[in-house]
């Protein structure tokens, strides 16, 4: 293995490229772990940190991709000559260090931590939420950031594909254009390679099997492949009904696959620490309700693409989770016998995501709903947001705003009611 001329290939390949930058910000003091689904970005956004501490100054920088083939092999033993190399290229400087992919070596952590108790400045990836999230708590005793990149926002999604958009854009003559784009985004999701790619339904479903098998499958030691595809499969068919554990053995016993409940419960764990799905609960349920029957939603609408949904209502319940897990650290779905809401901010504001309102009765069927749940939330701000449809409508003493989606993402109606 000659680390040597790798460290080498990567200060002058980021000498070559330009980074399109993403909408997050970090701490120049401070070390970092980035996670996220696969091919959201954390290389890229390493490749951005890289450029605005080093200010284009490469040398300073040890970059290694553990998925690299020509670290096939590696042990944590072998962590040290990473810093020999290194220091044999440069013996002047102490390098900034980022490793990504690195939980694929088997005692990652401690060496991680060495590197923070000595001062060096860090920042690893991984694409498992399980590890991460105990191991910077437990082994690296808080020396590290976590930040989750995920896939492109629309913002970033239009910036991506050189449409630079203002506020006001939204009434002027790039609106076609915001709207063409917001369709293209709306199936296929916000991987920033598919921008360039021709056959997306083909790299979508690429990426979906790359993370069952590798992140899911493999790290979880799953042989029942079968079982765990179809489950997949169910939470997509239904990513916008509320689903039980028992109703999960249910579904997939009825398609002739007899899986326990405890078995799904793993499962379930094991595609929520992929970033594969996110899940949602019930404000109305007492805490055993809550953690048996919830909502479950792909991190990205690609993914249902990949798996074969073109259901627009179930594409649309799912971008507007995404967009509002952006927005808000707290966020439920609201169920009683007698009135369900989608979207819940407490104490400050009710979404309802609607496909199509087109219809006078589908659109006072969901205003009634809003203003029942406001009512016994204790909510006053109300609004549903469609794929095109808007409207500002009077129920009484509430008011409730009918926004198209791709218009609420780009204007500032929210920013009264969004969290820091």
């Amino acid at each position: 293995m000659h680390i040597k001329s790798i460290i080498i290939e990567y200060q002058d390949f980021l000498n070559s490229i330009t980074v399109e930058k993403r909408d997050y910000s970090i701490d120049k003091n401070a070390n970092y772990v980035i996670t996220g689904i696969r091919r959201a970005g954390k290389t890229w956004f390493l490749f951005q940190i890289a450029g605005e501490l080093l200010k284009n100054d490469f040398e300073k920088l040890l970059y290694i991709n553990f998925e690299d083939d020509r670290f096939i092999g590696f042990q944590a033993t072998d962590f040290d000559m990473l810093l020999n190399a290194y220091y044999e290229l440069h013996p002047d400087n102490k390098p900034v260090v980022f490793l990504d992919e690195v939980q694929i070596i088997e005692g990652w952590q401690k060496f991680c931590r060495r590197l923070a108790d000595q001062q060096y400045r860090v920042c690893i990836t991984g694409s498992n939420a399980e590890m991460l999230s105990s191991d910077i708590a437990s082994v690296l005793g808080g020396r590290y950031i976590p930040l989750k990149i995920n896939p492109l926002s629309f913002p970033e999604y239009l910036r991506f594909n050189k449409l630079i958009v203002k506020t006001t854009d939204i009434y002027g003559n790039k609106k076609n254009k915001i709207k063409k784009l917001f369709n293209e985004y709306f199936r296929f999701g916000g991987f920033p390679e598919i921008i360039n790619i021709a056959d997306k339904r083909g790299y979508l479903h690429n990426i979906y099997t790359t993370v069952l098998y590798n992140d899911i499958v493999v790290r979880n030691k799953i042989r029942d492949t079968y079982g765990l595809r179809l489950l997949v499969k169910k939470i997509a068919e239904s990513t916008n009904d509320e689903l039980s554990y028992r109703r999960m053995t249910n579904l997939l016993d009825a398609s002739g696959a007899k899986i326990g409940t405890s078995t799904i419960i793993s499962w379930i764990e094991a595609l929520k620490n992929s970033f594969l799905i996110r899940e949602l609960r019930n404000l109305n349920y007492k805490f055993s309700e809550r953690e048996s029957r919830k909502k479950y939603y792909f991190v990205d609408n690609g993914l249902l693409t990949a798996l074969g949904v073109e259901d627009g209502s179930k594409l649309f319940e799912t971008l507007v989770f995404n967009v509002l897990r952006m927005l808000y650290n707290e966020m439920w779905f609201f169920k009683t016998a007698n009135v369900e809401v989608d979207f819940v901010v407490p104490g400050k504001i009710i979404y309802q995501a609607s496909y199509d309102v087109s219809d006078p009765v589908t659109r006072q069927r969901e205003i009634n709903s809003l203003v029942k749940a406001g009512d016994y939330l204790n909510i006053s701000k109300l609004a549903i947001l469609t794929y095109d449809y808007e409207e500002t409508c009077q129920n009484g003493s509430k008011t409730i705003e009918i926004i198209p989606l791709w218009k609420f993402i780009l204007m500032d109606f929210w920013q009264g009611v969004k969290q820091a």
